[in-house]
């Protein structure tokens, strides 16, 4: 609702107009404090600068024509262009409490300069002085409209990076996605890409109903405390969330928040490093292996890292590639019928490094009785362990029967 105040005497009307005319000299000061008080207005140049100065210009003006000469607050019409400038500031990146704080500092200076003025015993001071309450309501609705514009402008930025991130890593990690393509998008993001990151793939075990990416967003927020803003890149894909974190605060992350994911059925997967998009697509892609290996061995614990699990990817685990070469390795005692004690034997022999005293220790038998078994082995068999290398094949047979 437009409020007027009684009608300026004509000696005020004459100190208003003039301090008017002559605004160009508060608007000079505004911007210079601006600048001063806060590193986002002192970088601005060019058009970016001409805009705050003609942002600050209008508010003068308001100042001197709506506030004092028509005693009222601005309409939502009149402030269209200041809504313009808050979504503005929140696109180029100012923090709300600098936009702010340029309108706050902006009443003490033009209240200052028209008050020196003006003869201190004088009427016009006094009628100058019942103009404040005015100034400051309509200050406060100023601020109050432009912070609303600037929320909502950056929630809105905010939603729409959100799904620029989550498409550049859902093209990470697809394979058929040229490497080109996905620099292009790195770039239009702002992200380094020669920074050494890990990639971590948080997948939960099961979606609730109803709110299938409630627990995405709970993750993403534990992340985001926790990481430097810039250097990591965090968003959804198909299987969760993927974060790719500066090496080595991927350790930190993990151990802050590694207690939390099996109160929500999460597990992460853990890749190596990576410096530049072939090595980061590399290690998301372990991320997802380490995840699957885990799920075949069925690992208890929530975080499973890829070089823990890198012998196991070697040999396909879970593939009928991978079964049919332990088969080939070590024939009948592949089969579930096998006598459990020669497999047993071999697995410890594997385990303790090929040393027969320490794999009988394992056991609980004496050397000479291992010695026994290994010599039962090759000749039932044909595995002859002195060789080193099916010393390799039978240790990757085993672990494969294992899983």
């Amino acid at each position: 609702m437009r409020r007027r105040s009684s009608a300026l005497s004509p000696e005020l009307r004459r100190l208003v107009e003039r301090a008017y005319r002559s605004r160009e000299k508060p608007v000079r000061e505004i911007v210079a404090r601006c600048r001063r008080l806060y590193p986002h207005y002192r970088s601005f140049t060019g058009a970016a600068l001409e805009g705050l100065r003609q942002n600050v210009r209008y508010l003068v003006a308001g100042f001197y024509r709506r506030n004092l000469m028509e005693g009222r607050s601005p309409t939502l019409r009149e402030l269209e262009p200041t809504l313009k400038t808050a979504q503005l500031r929140a696109v180029q990146g100012v923090p709300l409490g600098a936009m702010i704080g340029c309108y706050q500092l902006a009443l003490p200076i033009l209240w200052e300069q028209l008050i020196a003025g003006v003869d201190t015993s004088s009427a016009v001071r006094l009628e100058l002085l019942r103009r404040v309450p005015v100034t400051f309501s309509s200050m406060a609705r100023v601020m109050t409209v432009v912070t609303e514009a600037y929320v909502q402008e950056r929630d809105r930025l905010l939603r729409s990076r959100g799904q620029a991130v989550d498409e550049f890593l859902r093209a990470l990690l697809a394979e058929d996605t040229p490497l080109a393509v996905v620099e292009a998008r790195a770039r239009a993001l702002g992200l380094r890409i020669d920074l050494l990151r890990v990639a971590l793939l948080f997948s939960p075990a099961a979606r609730k109903a109803g709110r299938p990416e409630s627990d995405d967003d709970v993750l993403q927020s534990l992340l985001a405390g926790r990481v430097r803003e810039g250097d990591a890149v965090v968003g959804r894909v198909q299987r969760g969330v993927l974060a790719l974190l500066p090496e080595p605060d991927h350790e930190v992350v993990l151990a802050e928040i590694s207690d939390k994911l099996p109160k929500r059925g999460w597990r992460a997967g853990v890749g190596g490093s990576g410096e530049d998009l072939a090595g980061l697509r590399r290690s998301a892609g372990e991320a997802q292996r380490a995840l699957d290996i885990a799920a075949v061995l069925r690992h208890a614990g929530p975080v499973h890292r890829y070089a823990e699990l890198a012998l196991h990817d070697l040999v396909d685990i879970g593939s009928s590639r991978a079964e049919a070469f332990a088969r080939r390795v070590l024939g009948p005692l592949a089969s579930p019928g096998a006598r459990k004690t020669d497999r047993e034997t071999l697995r410890a022999l594997c385990l303790q490094g090929f040393r027969v005293k320490l794999a009988a220790g394992a056991l609980g038998i004496h050397p000479h009785t291992m010695s026994y078994r290994l010599g039962q082995i090759r000749r039932r068999f044909g595995i002859d362990l002195e060789n080193p290398e099916t010393r390799l094949r039978v240790h990757l047979a085993l672990l494969i029967l294992d899983a």
